[in-house]
């Protein structure tokens, strides 16, 4: 919150509750669904993607969404048990989803450093290279993913 502000953090709240209700309404219009993918992990990656803002269409988002979700399984399996080999398909299909949201999502970590806006990302080049010298889009990359899994790990322990 350092990096964007107290007035930025609270906007999230309200973004957060339309978002929920975005997703819910066609669900209940539905009358049945899956309520931890159909609804949690949905939600949750959303309201990621708000607080990161990604300017994604309806299609990109739905690619990311299942592309986290393949990485989120590989991450689990490597922290269950002795991990598992790179070769495995697992890890293969988790390092695949890295490369597919990679390329949707570095165009618009491009984009904030020669287009900054009052957002995460603009945020994180502006602060990212007074820190690391080397800093790059792939940090920033790695910085948001990290952001995104943090709001995934909070799904995950308000599910269990």
């Amino acid at each position: 919150m350092k990096l964007t502000g107290e007035a930025f953090a609270e906007n999230i709240r309200e973004r957060a509750l339309e978002i929920c209700r975005g997703v819910i309404f066609p669900l209940v219009k539905k009358g049945r669904a899956e309520l931890v993918v159909d609804y949690a992990d949905t939600v949750i990656f959303l309201i990621g993607c708000d607080f990161v803002v990604y300017d994604l269409d309806a299609s990109a988002m739905k690619t990311v969404l299942e592309q986290m979700q393949i990485r989120a399984k590989w991450k689990e399996a490597l922290h269950a048990g002795d991990g598992i080999p790179l070769a495995s398909k697992i890890a293969q299909d988790g390092q695949a989803a890295l490369k597919t949201m990679a390329s949707i999502l570095l165009p618009i970590i491009r984009d904030r450093r020669e287009n900054p806006r009052n957002d995460l990302i603009s945020a994180l080049w502006r602060k990212g290279p007074d820190i690391f010298p080397d800093w790059n889009e792939n940090d920033v990359l790695s910085t948001c993913w990290s952001s995104l899994d943090r709001f995934s790990g909070l799904q995950t322990k308000a599910a269990t």
